[in-house]
């Protein structure tokens, strides 16, 4: 029934008019599956999922998690997943979550995170361009010997703006309270600043209007006081990345956008456009479960979310 509906999303989406004054001033269009699993439904409705997303000549796919939550961390899935982001006519991106291997178990019953998380970077993440058949040149932070594991997070260009991927798992970005080093997370938080770093400067010196980063949980976010107060223990695992976030936004001209997979409640000081929350010149939105998608426009917002197939259209006569 949920794929049905989707398709059924999708199909509005393309018979609405392709002349209206939004249509007209949007650039190109991408779109969000959160997580992959909506691809591959029960109902074996998953090829026309891909062949209603083939039709819409999008910019690209990301495939916001490669597996749910309740799905098992196996090679056979993995394969499976890898084979289906082949299929995809689009360029098909896959930005890393937690459901993806943090909580994974081996089959003794143990803890096989960082073993999976490897797994999945090799059979994923190891190859210069998209999954797809119209596939896109992506950087991955691995071609730095220094960060050569690194390889999820990814980037490309489309059009005059940026787009990549930044592995931020939502579990308080991974952050365990024992005592001790937290290697995972203290390892991966190096790269990540440097990887922040390099793609702002990239963006600054190509003079690129707006930067999109894909990751699962939301840097923006600031723990509630409840939060805080039933874990004394556990620190804010976001906290540095949101202030490097917020000092490289104020010294970047265009507008970033940050699409994640985290509920979270909307600061004061935000303002809301079709359910991107801005603060000045950064945004953040929540790729819901199922299909999002968002067009890049010549408005001055630039980005612009299609919550409802009668707001907005999908035709298949815009190229990208």
């Amino acid at each position: 029934m949920k794929a049905r509906l989707i398709l059924l999303f999708l199909y509005c989406l393309a018979m609405a008019s392709p002349h209206s004054a939004a249509a007209e001033k949007r650039l190109f269009r991408f779109a969000i599956v959160a997580p992959a699993s909506q691809m591959q439904s029960r109902d074996n409705d998953s090829a026309d999922l891909l062949a209603a997303l083939d039709k819409a000549k999008l910019a690209f796919v990301v495939a916001h998690g490669i597996k749910s939550a309740d799905e098992p961390c196996t090679d056979e899935l993995y394969n499976s997943r890898k084979e289906l982001f082949e299929q995809s006519e689009n360029a098909l991106i896959p930005s890393l979550t937690a459901d993806d291997w943090t909580d994974c178990l081996n089959s003794s019953g143990k803890p096989a995170a960082v073993e999976r998380l490897n797994r999945v970077r090799e059979l994923f993440f190891s190859e210069k361009k998209s999954f797809g058949q119209s596939k896109l040149p992506l950087v991955r932070q691995s071609i730095t010997p220094q960060f050569r594991s690194y390889s999820e997070n990814s980037r490309w260009r489309y059009r005059n703006v940026l787009f990549a991927t930044v592995h931020l798992p939502q579990n308080n970005n991974n952050y365990v309270s024992e005592a001790g080093r937290n290697n995972e997370f203290e390892d991966r938080h190096i790269a990540n600043r440097d990887w922040l770093q390099k793609l702002f400067i990239f963006a600054k010196r190509k003079k690129m209007d707006g930067i999109v980063l894909f990751s699962d949980g939301n840097p923006l976010a600031i723990p509630s006081p409840e939060t805080t107060m039933k874990s004394k223990a556990r620190r804010d695992g976001f906290l540095e990345v949101r202030k490097q976030l917020l000092k490289l936004a104020s010294g970047f001209s265009g507008k970033i956008l940050i699409v994640h997979r985290q509920k979270a409640g909307r600061r004061a000081s935000e303002q809301s456009t079709s359910r991107i929350r801005w603060t000045r010149n950064i945004g953040e939105t929540e790729a819901d479960a199922g299909i999002s998608m968002i067009s890049v426009t010549t408005a001055p917002m630039l980005f612009m979310l299609e919550e409802a197939a009668k707001k907005k259209d999908l035709s298949t006569n815009d190229q990208p």
